[in-house]
């Protein structure tokens, strides 16, 4: 590392401040071993920064089910909007309103409108999941939207 002078802090460090040294052979943490596992990695971080006040969780990323350290789970949201008549109904009509609306996929170019690909887009959107027409796809995702507001698409590239 490159000497400072005096009066001058020690941090925050430049990258012109330091020196790098490859291929030193047996010097854990230098060169092409510096993520090896003899020594850790030094901490990055000024000796001002405090760190975290409390730590994770004993494998607080090991979740076996969504929203499992969330006050309200995904069953329950589902529960009540089954339960719960009224919220049904308000659902069910906002899910009719939004599947009524008409669509149709075209190019801004009006003389692109016999492109082979705009077929295939129309086509693919007919049925988007190869078993359900557009409404009823549509109906899916907006019943997880309303109950769970979590609508997850999977897009399988074959």
């Amino acid at each position: 590392m490159a000497e400072r002078g005096a009066g001058q802090p020690s941090w925050p460090l430049s990258p012109y401040d330091l020196s790098v040294n490859y291929g030193k052979p047996g010097a854990a943490g230098l060169g092409p071993d510096w993520f090896g596992p003899l020594e850790p990695i030094t901490p990055l971080a000024p000796p001002e920064v405090a760190g975290r006040q409390w730590d994770y969780l004993s494998g607080y990323n090991l979740a076996t089910f969504p929203r499992g350290y969330a006050p309200i789970s995904f069953a329950t949201l589902r529960g009540l909007a089954d339960g719960y008549d009224l919220l049904r109904l308000v659902i069910e009509t906002r899910k009719d309103q939004v599947a009524r609306l008409t669509w149709t996929i075209s190019s801004r170019d009006k003389k692109a409108s016999a492109d082979p690909r705009l077929a295939a887009v129309r086509k693919f959107f007919s049925r988007p999941d190869g078993r359900h027409g557009f409404a009823d796809w549509l109906r899916m995702i907006l019943e997880d939207l309303f109950v769970i507001d979590a609508p997850t698409l999977y897009m399988n590239r074959i």
